[in-house]
């Protein structure tokens, strides 16, 4: 499963790294419809999804923390969407500025392919609202 998790950020990294060379490209001096543009406002960051192993389970864990209340609840919501979508719902802490969300399949007690999928919608979900913030 670790394995399978690296490939996952490997293959991951790629297409960022091609995705944010190609927006370089597309927004130099050369393209005459857009000039003097500061640096693109988001940048990739790597996953820090941690896993953690007890006596019972292995769990996909991170927290996610919020500068405004509504952030928080709409990845909450947003969260939970997919869950029930995919029939695959993750233990939500939710805290007053930040939710801990824990990953794992229950009917194995180890870290799926569902779980891996399902931190990945998640961390696009949170990308997407860091990069709401910026505006």
């Amino acid at each position: 499963m670790k394995n399978l998790y690296s490939q996952i950020q490997k293959k991951s990294k790629i297409l960022n790294d091609n995705f944010l060379s190609d927006m370089q490209s597309l927004f130099t001096d050369k393209f005459q419809g857009i000039r003097n543009i500061p640096e693109l406002p988001v940048e990739a960051s790597k996953s820090e999804w941690e896993e953690v192993s007890d006596f019972y389970k292995t769990v996909l864990s991170k927290r996610f923390s919020f500068e405004k209340h509504k952030h928080l609840r709409y990845f909450v919501l947003e969260a939970l969407k997919e869950s029930d979508i995919m029939m695959h719902h993750p233990l939500l802490e939710v805290g007053s500025d930040y939710v801990k969300v824990e990953l794992y399949t229950h009917n194995i007690n180890e870290i799926s392919e569902m779980d891996l999928k399902l931190a990945k919608f998640i961390d696009e979900v949170y990308e997407d609202i860091k990069f709401i913030q910026e505006f």
